[in-house]
């Protein structure tokens, strides 16, 4: 518990900080997102295409909420031994 109170300032950084980051990237890809699929058919996309920029933008949802994860591991795995 002892612990806890010392890191908790350095873990509610971490989650800002983690916060600022992200969440501009994942709003963007969100917006990417809805975008594609509203401008696609106007631009005569193929679905094939289209299912292909939805899967990148997914895909690369996943790496950051990923690498999030790690650094989340890493920073509990640090300080919660």
């Amino acid at each position: 518990n002892i612990i806890k109170e010392k890191y908790f300032p350095y873990l509610r950084l971490h989650l800002q900080v983690i916060q600022f980051f992200f969440k501009p990237i994942v709003e963007f890809f969100n917006e990417f997102r809805g975008h594609v699929i509203t401008v696609a058919p106007n631009l005569a996309f193929s679905n094939k295409s289209k299912a292909f920029i939805q899967s990148l933008n997914v895909h690369f949802l996943q790496k950051i909420f990923h690498f999030e994860g790690k650094i989340n591991r890493f920073i509990f795995g640090h300080f919660f031994k």
